[in-house]
């Protein structure tokens, strides 16, 4: 009955080593997957940002380049203009920017996983109306007339259609 007692000990012991080691493999791996969610999440806010700053930019390809390189992402980054695949492929009203690159793992390499493809894509649009005006209102300079007043000359300061309204 002693020799039974010690066998049993011993087989708690195994049980308990594999135990461990497979609850430590299951925290590894919930570790190198939230990397990898942070990682996709923090480069599709690149991408996003990055294809709205083109799209709204006078010169798009440059700017959303320049805006990646600012997010230090020196390779794996693509910008389009116009987009190269989806509903507005070929429309150059739009920009896209994909980003494709290998993140490095940390507890994977032990399963011999040494890198994971990560890629994001982003398409951005931005109406730019280039009409634009500008009108300067100065106390005594009348800065607003109606087509009708034209032949009138301008309006006094403070009657009803002026620039500077009427007096109260």
């Amino acid at each position: 009955s002693k020799f039974s007692n010690t066998r049993e000990r011993g087989q708690l012991m195994i049980m308990f080593a594999f135990g461990v080691v497979a609850m430590i493999g299951c925290v590894a791996m919930v570790v190198d997957l939230g990397m990898f969610m942070t990682t996709r999440r923090n480069y599709q806010k690149i991408a996003d940002t990055c294809a709205s700053v083109g799209a709204q930019s006078a010169t798009p390809a440059g700017r959303a380049t320049s805006c990646i390189t600012t997010n230090n992402i020196p390779d794996g980054a693509t910008v389009n203009v116009p987009p190269s695949k989806g509903v507005y492929q070929g429309n150059n009203e739009y920009v896209e920017v994909l980003i494709d690159r290998n993140v490095p793992t940390v507890f994977m390499r032990v399963l011999g996983i040494q890198n994971v493809p990560i890629g994001v894509r982003a398409v951005a649009w931005s109406k730019r109306n280039l009409d634009f005006g500008v009108m300067g209102l100065q106390p005594g300079v009348d800065a607003v007339r109606s087509a009708s007043s034209r032949s009138r000359g301008p309006f006094p300061p403070g009657e009803p259609g002026s620039a500077l309204g009427s007096p109260m």
